[in-house]
């Protein structure tokens, strides 16, 4: 092993500012007291010395010294010996636990990813989407935000949906994880809401009923499967479907039955011989059918 004198002497640097580092990773020095007094007893032992080469460096030493009994050195060996102890208390941590929801799920229904918190949160998306099988929308076009929803035996169970969430942060694909999570992460909290992208939805369900035309009469239950959570009313807001009726078409148990199963109810089915009217109009309306007085229509909107 080098020693501290061969470590000066060997070197090409011009200035003590630049061997900072090295100096301190080749000697194991842990705080700014132990590297002066390590740097100025070895320049003091070279200034000393006059043997061969060590005396032909002894103008260079003495610059060293005084340069390395400045303010200002002592402020650039503090910031490397803060940086160092940062960086060596966040590798520690490296590995963050996040509990995750998709947008809509029950939040009893949330689930863990275990990802490096120095990994970018497009890599997050990566694992949230390899680890929810559900979720078939490319990574790409998951939408992640940033929450803290409390959760736990003593907090009543209730659907989470991104939008009721106000104090929430979208996630930038291009930013490292530990950006959103600065002071660590919270036991028993929700702390990221996966949101399919709504343009990825409306494209995938398009590809596939044009791949194939049986899709066509299945449309609820596909989007259903692709994670559709919401539709577009004809006013053009945005309706949010409610949990419990998204878990009864997730559900193989509530499938509906084919429209043909039922074509024998009707065969022998007479409800009017014929209804003329001139103008139905917007108004209500209730119609006596039959002689008997038991069959009515009640015509409401056209």
């Amino acid at each position: 092993m080098i020693s501290k004198t061969g470590f000066l002497l060997n070197t090409e640097e011009s200035s003590p500012y630049r061997i900072i580092d090295r100096f301190a990773e080749a000697f194991d020095i842990k705080n700014v007291e132990e590297f002066i007094d390590a740097i100025s007893a070895t320049l003091d032992e070279l200034i000393d010395n006059n043997d061969g080469e060590q005396s032909q460096k002894k103008e260079i030493f003495v610059q060293w010294k005084q340069v390395v009994e400045t303010e200002a050195f002592h402020a650039s060996c503090t910031r490397y010996f803060s940086k160092k102890a940062a960086d060596e208390t966040f590798a520690i941590e490296t590995t963050l636990s996040l509990c995750c929801i998709v947008n809509g799920k029950r939040s009893a229904n949330g689930f863990f990813v275990d990802i490096s918190s120095t990994m970018p949160v497009a890599w997050l998306k990566e694992a949230i989407k390899e680890q929810t099988p559900d979720i078939v929308e490319d990574a790409g076009d998951l939408k992640l935000f940033r929450a803290e929803i409390p959760v736990g035996k003593d907090v009543p169970i209730k659907a989470i949906l991104a939008k009721d969430i106000e104090d929430k942060q979208e996630m930038i694909g291009t930013e490292a994880i530990s950006d959103y999570f600065e002071d660590g992460v919270s036991a028993e909290t929700i702390h990221i809401i996966v949101k399919p992208d709504d343009e990825s939805l409306d494209r995938n369900l398009k590809r596939k009923i044009g791949e194939d035309r049986q899709y066509a009469f299945a449309v609820k239950r596909i989007r259903i499967l692709e994670g559709w959570r919401e539709y577009k009313a004809a006013d053009g807001n945005t309706v949010e479907l409610p949990p419990e009726l998204i878990e009864i078409l997730e559900s193989k148990n509530c499938e509906p039955v084919a429209r043909e199963a039922f074509a024998h109810l009707k065969a022998d089915l007479q409800v009017g011989i014929e209804i003329d009217i001139p103008f139905i109009g917007q108004i209500p309306k209730a119609l006596q059918l039959d002689s008997q007085g038991t069959c009515k229509l009640l015509i409401t909107k056209q």
